[in-house]
């Protein structure tokens, strides 16, 4: 039996709703977070509730909540629901701001406040455990007809669940290989991002990224980048052509949930034979020591769940 934070309240999972007439609904007016824990710890919950109430600014939404209120109800909602599961299993957060009912159904609610706030709390077992393959393999990007919306169009610091540029590139390079992920590339084809997570590719000890102004400027990215400094490795960020792909050592992707993944091919060029990089692994080390958790461990351990092993 688990709990959300819904509008007041903490309520049952199955007995959580919103109205039909909510923004999140009629015009897909809605901006999220996503945080976790390791170790039951929260993995940087400043940066994401900082992130979040970023794009509710942004986004000009009446919201009442301020960030010492939303860090309480998380913790209170993570208290309630990790009993719920053996004391090993992680937590994914989501939070989730949408602005209320539009003004000409207002009509249907006698709420005073008109925004919708959510808090989700769930255990990440299922979604690590199938990733088990990716963890140990490294995982395989093809790059997608689907072209990333530029930031001129979309400021990419805004996080809202309208990303349907990610589905549709999700949809395509499956088509292709049901296993593989997405990569993104701009209107002058260089790499951008991978659909739900961050890239970086290394060359001569150095770590490459995508410009922070054109990508999701991810928490973990962010993190990362603090990693590979600290162990010497220059980072920069510049536009990489998919054309020069072949020219690079290594490369992994990152991303809040999975931490990091190290990616064994792009296309047709092939960085390891099932394993990770020498600065790959190293980075991950680092990762895994700074936050005291062995995620990689952790995605074997949750896919031998029996729950889990249903849906593999």
């Amino acid at each position: 039996m688990r709990y959300v934070y819904l509008n007041g309240d903490f309520v049952l999972e199955e007995e959580a709703k919103i109205p039909i007439f909510d923004s999140s609904i009629v015009v897909g007016d809605i901006v999220l977070e996503v945080a976790r824990t390791f170790n039951h710890v929260f993995f940087k919950l400043d940066s994401h509730i900082d992130r979040l109430l970023y794009g509710v600014k942004e986004l000009n939404f009446n919201f009442s909540y301020e960030k010492d209120k939303i860090e309480k109800l998380t913790k209170d909602l993570f208290n309630r629901n990790s009993v719920s599961e053996n004391e090993n299993v992680e937590w994914q957060i989501v939070y989730v701001v949408t602005n209320g009912l539009k003004t000409h159904f207002k009509l249907y609610s006698n709420d005073d406040e008109n925004f919708t706030f959510a808090i989700l709390c769930f255990p990440l077992k299922f979604r690590l455990g199938c990733m088990k393959d990716r963890y140990l393999n490294g995982c395989k990007l093809l790059v997608a007809d689907q072209r990333a919306i530029p930031n001129i169009l979309l400021p990419p610091q805004i996080k809202s669940r309208g990303r349907l540029h990610f589905k549709l590139a999700k949809l395509q390079v499956q088509k292709r290989d049901a296993n593989a992920d997405a990569l993104l590339l701009d209107n002058n084809n260089c790499i951008t991002e991978v659909s739900g997570s961050n890239l970086f590719l290394v060359k001569n000890n150095a770590v490459y990224t995508a410009p922070s102004d054109c990508v999701v400027s991810g928490i973990t990215r962010e993190y990362v980048i603090q990693i590979c400094e600290s162990l010497g490795f220059e980072v920069i960020e510049k536009k990489i052509p998919i054309t020069e792909i072949n020219q690079y050592d290594e490369a992994f992707i990152t991303s809040t949930i999975i931490g990091i993944i190290y990616v064994r091919q792009i296309e047709t060029c092939v960085f390891s034979d099932m394993k990770p990089g020498n600065v790959t692994l190293r980075i991950i080390q680092k990762f895994i020591e700074d936050c005291e958790c062995n995620f990689v461990s952790q995605a074997v351990k949750y896919a031998e769940d029996p729950d889990v092993a249903k849906i593999i």
